[in-house]
Parts: structure tokens; C-alpha cells; sequence
């Protein structure tokens, strides 16, 4: 592992996810690998190497500087390397002939590597990834590099971390924790850490001292848990162990808080961090702000609110892990707590999340009447006193350019004003349009409603003479006055003509009663 800004003492190295190169150049250097002679038959002594389980090893063998220059002065020019494992007969690990070819050993392969481009340099490292508990044991590499021969011993210790249980924690359970390695030289102490933080350490003859137990684990537990084996010299030896509770995703706050506008659509997060084995039963509840609860969905009537497309409420499915509720065309009834509960192994979890609904009313609903205060208020259904608010006026713009409908129409911002509510005194035309009350919380915008205002003389003024609203009232009460006269003239013409009718015809009648008869003439 790492070496933590110390170098070791004695034969032993540190351990570490990742073993540098320089670090192992570094030490070898103080280290004796052989007579001054151009031949060197000798053999370095034992290097103690530590490695956690399932992160990479450099098992370190290289030449010095004068054994290197011997090598290249000498009649043969032969390179060849060679890595085994003493076990029994022993095992074959890898091997590099004077041609360049690369043997591996089946057991190990395709774990066990060496850089052939660092021959030159003299480092003939043997590199395992991942290491496996069963790989600790004595190895020993063999290299010859012209006329130069070396032999390189290093005993490998693993070290890790198991977990009892090792499956994915329901909370409230208990796992204990077990720190072992493959060195028979057991440490002085063994230390537990959290993150950074140390949790625990215990000497070699307290009972239990490789062991960390924990009980009614929570999500707090989730993450990294580091053993560290201390020994008397100096030196340490580390191993990581990732512990899983389930719990739910970010965001973790309880109960969690979102804000929506009244008529948009809202989802409400269950998600859990890891699948869960098995079965799950969903348990949904809403607790208006008046205290009336109501059960909304249940693991049994999940399949036919799926299924429901036209209901409002139906439930995630997107994946195993997410267990939301989704609300479209949200009801001023919508609003307050609402519990997600999930039940699974019979452990419980349950998550609280409430609802603030936002809309934006009128104390005048309908047209406004240019030259009247209209107030507008922004209404929340629960008020914690952290909220902010803000308005922002758009406005439509004709920007010039003609659609199918015979123009086109731009919003821009024109004002803006705080607080919640918002007096217009006195309305104009220009304060037709939409008006947007944003909520924040924190400094972070969460929710916003609209309101669309209309005012009578943005209407029907004209662009250059606007009636205020008494003279308005006025003309409408003259031209309906005057309707009438014009109605009343009407009939009394039409009244007129029949009267006049009715006289000619009784002329006619008494012209012919008045006017004699011609005597008839004699027929003879």
C-alpha cells in the first residue's frame, strides 16, 4: 500500500493499492545485490512484500548500475528472465527466453506480467493484478543479463478485508468486520478507520482484536472502512473493506421538501441506492396540512395504477431501484406530507417528503379595470419563513415578422418586484400580460407560478385617446340612451304611415257615397 510519509524498517515494505516503482528502486538501492565481479551468481536476501486483496503487486527484482554496465561489456549480449513461486516442486509463474518469448504459468495467467521495455533499464519487476489471497508465498526470479546472473527472493503477504454478512446490509443490522493476512507474525495492533476518522484500536491481546463488530448499522455506515496492522518495528500494512446498507438516494434530507405550482406535474423521489433482493412492498400515504391521511397506492393495487394511464397519480417504473410518484395536473388538495414506505426482507424503510403547492391569485378575478388597484398575491400552502419571492412582468412584443395567424409575438421582461404580494396601483395597459411569482429557498429558485392579467383599456383603447374607466361607463350609458330614442322614433314612424293609411281608404269610401248615379236611358 502507500507508504503514509515514512519509509519502513527492517525487510518489510509498505503496503499499498498501488506499488510505486520508485518508491521499490528507492529501497532496493540501499540493498547489497551481489559481488563486484562481472559474473554474479548471487543471491539478494528475502524482501518481506505486503498487498491487499484484488489491487496490484510489484514484486521487485532489478540490476544496479554497475551490474548493468558489466552485463552490456560482456562477449553475450543473452537477456532472459525468470519468475517462480517455491511451493512444493514449485510452480512456473512466467518466463522470457533470449528470443523475446513470454511463458506464462496457467495457474496465474493472464495476472502475471513483466515489462520487457524496462530490460535495458535493469528492472525485471514481476507485477500480479488482482491479487488473490492464495497468491502469498515465497518467489523467487531468476535474470541474466549478458554475463550478469541474478537471483531475486520476495516473500508476499495479503491482507484483506471479509465482512460477516458479506451481502448488501438491510439497516438496522449488525456485521462484523474481520482483518487477516497471510504473515504469520502477528501485528501489535490492529486499527479500524472510517474514512479518515479512527474508529477503533485494539492491542494482540485483547480478545477479539482483528475484529470490528457493528450493530443497528444506518446508512452513516455506508462507505470505505479501512484495517491498518500495526507492528513493533514501525511499519503497517493496510486493507479496504466498502460496506453497503440500503438506504435511499440523494437527496438523503427528512422529510425533503419540494415546491410546485398548482396544475403542473410533480414527481416524488423513492429511489433506493442498490437493487433490492426479492420482493418489495410499496406503501404510499398523504397527510394534508389539516391532519386528514388517506392511503394513495399499495404494492397490491401497483399493477392497475400502472396500468390506469388517464389516472393522475401513478407510480415510477423505470427501474428496479426507483419506487417515485408521479402527480400530473396537481389540485390545490395535493399539497402536504407524503410517506413512501418500502418493506422487504421484513425490514422497513420509509422516506417523508412534503409537498408545497404555489399559485398566484386576485383579489379582482377577471379584467381589471385600467385605473384600479389590483393586488396580487402569491400563496403558498405551508410558509416555513426562509422563502423569498420575486415577480418578473412579460410582456408581448409584435417583433415585425408575420405568421399564418398574421403576426408573431416575442415575451420579454419588463419588471420586477419582491415580496409576496404585489399591488399595481393604479393599473394601466401596460401591466397587461403575464406575471411570474419565482420562490426561493436557500438562494435557490424551486418554484414559480404565472398569472395572466387583463386590463379593459389594453383592450379597447386606441393607440393614441384612452378612456379612463368613469368616462367609459359614461359613453355606454349615452349610446344606450340613444339606442332607445332611435328605437322609439322608429315605432312612432311606423305608427304614423298606419294611421296614415287608414285615412286615404275612408276618403275613398265616402267619395263614392257622396258622388249621384247617372239616370238610365229609355230603351225605345
Amino acid at each position: 500500500m502507500e507508504n503514509r510519509g515514512r519509509m519502513p524498517r527492517g525487510d518489510m515494505l509498505p503496503l499499498g493499492r498501488h506499488l510505486r516503482l520508485p518508491d521499490v528502486m528507492l529501497l532496493l538501492s540501499a540493498m547489497t545485490l551481489g559481488s563486484s565481479g562481472a559474473v554474479d551468481t548471487g543471491t539478494s536476501p528475502w524482501i518481506r512484500l505486503f498487498a491487499e486483496e484484488g489491487t496490484t503487486a510489484l514484486l521487485p527484482c532489478t540490476l544496479t548500475a554497475r551490474q548493468l554496465e558489466a552485463g552490456r561489456s560482456g562477449k553475450y549480449a543473452r537477456v532472459s528472465a525468470g519468475w517462480s513461486k517455491e511451493e512444493g516442486q514449485g510452480k512456473r509463474v512466467l518466463s522470457v527466453g533470449s528470443g523475446g518469448l513470454l511463458l506464462r504459468g496457467r495457474w496465474i495467467q493472464p495476472r502475471a506480467s513483466i515489462q520487457r521495455s524496462l530490460f535495458p533499464s535493469g528492472d525485471f519487476s514481476l507485477r500480479l493484478n488482482p491479487i488473490q489471497y492464495e497468491d502469498a508465498g515465497h518467489y523467487t526470479g531468476e535474470v541474466q543479463y549478458g554475463e550478469v546472473r541474478q537471483k531475486c527472493c520476495v516473500l508476499l503477504h495479503v491482507i484483506r478485508v471479509v465482512a460477516n454478512p458479506s451481502s448488501l446490509l438491510a439497516p438496522g443490522a449488525s456485521v462484523t468486520l474481520i482483518c487477516t493476512s497471510t504473515d504469520p507474525l502477528s501485528p501489535a495492533e490492529v486499527c479500524w478507520y472510517q474514512g479518515q476518522v479512527q474508529r477503533s484500536c485494539s492491542r494482540r491481546l485483547q480478545p477479539g482484536w482483528r475484529e470490528l463488530i457493528l450493530h443497528g448499522v444506518t446508512e452513516a455506515h455506508s462507505g470505505e472502512w479501512r484495517c491498518e496492522h500495526r507492528y513493533i518495528d514501525g511499519s503497517h500494512a493496510e486493507a479496504r473493506y466498502t460496506l453497503q446498507v440500503q438506504g435511499f438516494a440523494a437527496p438523503t434530507s427528512d422529510p425533503l421538501t419540494i415546491y410546485a405550482s398548482v396544475g403542473s406535474y410533480v414527481e416524488l423521489p423513492c429511489i433506493l441506492k442498490h437493487d433490492p433482493s426479492g420482493d418489495v412492498r410499496v406503501h404510499w400515504t398523504h397527510t394534508t396540512p389539516q391532519g386528514s391521511s388517506r392511503t394513495i397506492v399499495t404494492s397490491d393495487e401497483t399493477r392497475q395504477r400502472q396500468e390506469a394511464s388517464s389516472s393522475r397519480i401513478v407510480l415510477s417504473a423505470h427501474q428496479r431501484r426507483n419506487y417515485s410518484l408521479s402527480i400530473s395536473s396537481l389540485w390545490e388538495s395535493d399539497a402536504g406530507l407524503y410517506q413512501c414506505g418500502l418493506t422487504f426482507h421484513r425490514w422497513q424503510l420509509t422516506r417523508n417528503i412534503r409537498l408545497v403547492l404555489v399559485k398566484v391569485t386576485s383579489e379582482t378575478p377577471g379584467l381589471a379595470r385600467e385605473g384600479t388597484l389590483v393586488r396580487l398575491n402569491c400563496v403558498l400552502s405551508e410558509v416555513f419563513g426562509n422563502e423569498q419571492y420575486s415577480w418578473t412582468h412579460l410582456t408581448p412584443i409584435n417583433n415585425g415578422e408575420e405568421t399564418k395567424a398574421g403576426h408573431t409575438e416575442r415575451w420579454t421582461q419588463r419588471k420586477q418586484h419582491t415580496g409576496p404580494l404585489l399591488e399595481l396601483s393604479p393599473v394601466s395597459q401596460e401591466d397587461a400580460g403575464t406575471w411570474i411569482c419565482t420562490i426561493f429557498a436557500g438562494n435557490t429558485s424551486v418554484a414559480e407560478a404565472a398569472y395572466e392579467l387583463q386590463v379593459t383599456g389594453a383592450q379597447y383603447a386606441g393607440p393614441v385617446f384612452a378612456l379612463g374607466g368613469k368616462i367609459s361607463f359614461a359613453v355606454a350609458l349615452l349610446i344606450l340612451i340613444l339606442l332607445v330614442l332611435i328605437a322609439l322614433t322608429i315605432l312612432a314612424l311606423r305608427n304614423r304611415r298606419r294611421r296614415l293609411s287608414h285615412f286615404a281608404a275612408l276618403e275613398k269610401e265616402l267619395d263614392r257615397s257622396l258622388t249621384p248615379s247617372k239616370p238610365e236611358e229609355p230603351s225605345w
